[in-house]
């Protein structure tokens, strides 16, 4: 409301005076008066409207952090517990999708590397089983191949065909002497069980 100044006002009021220059020349004041009640109103209603905005860019900003861990950190998790399941359960025919070149990547490659792994070690026990199921009694594993427990498995295996060819082989020369009517000296070889 525009107010003769020239009684005063009455009252308690916040007042601000600038001077109305133009052309370097002083053309008069202007006084703005101001109630403590208006500007209460008024930064009542500033606060409101700034409380909703950081309430609405608070909501907005979660949003896009929620969809954002999903795409980089629960998608992925989701995949590799689907992909160590698949493994657990014999199951290496599945691919992980995972590009990511963080934490979640390195332990994507793990796990491809492991699924290698496995399928190396497979690959390997199925070759031995077929050569001595073809009577190749002399084939073993190339240990030198392998790393870790996966050596230590094959080691095992090949000892383990040692144990059952060794003593067919005596068992067998002795007998092919045998037929030939050359007999063989008496075999000293301890051999256990059957």
């Amino acid at each position: 409301q525009i107010v003769d100044t020239q009684d005063g006002l009455n009252g308690n009021f916040i007042t601000s005076k600038d001077l109305i220059i133009k052309n370097d020349e002083r053309l008069g004041t202007v006084t703005l008066s101001l109630t403590k009640q208006f500007m209460q109103s008024e930064l009542r209603g500033i606060i409101k409207m700034l409380a909703v905005t950081i309430l609405g860019l608070n909501a907005i900003m979660f949003f896009a952090m929620a969809m954002s861990l999903r795409h980089i950190l629960i998608r992925p998790l989701v995949e590799l517990l689907s992909g160590a399941n698949a493994i657990a359960n014999g199951d290496f025919s599945r691919e992980l999708h995972i590009r990511q070149q963080d934490e979640i990547g390195a332990l994507a490659r793990a796990f491809h590397d492991m699924k290698t792994s496995l399928n190396d070690v497979l690959r390997e026990m199925n070759d031995l089983i077929g050569a001595i199921q073809n009577g190749q009694l002399a084939t073993r594993s190339d240990i030198g191949r392998f790393r870790g427990i996966w050596r230590d498995l094959m080691g095992g295996l090949n000892s383990m065909i040692e144990a059952f060819a060794m003593p067919l082989t005596v068992a067998t020369n002795a007998l092919d002497r045998l037929s030939k009517g050359d007999i063989p000296e008496v075999i000293t070889h301890a051999c256990k069980g059957d």
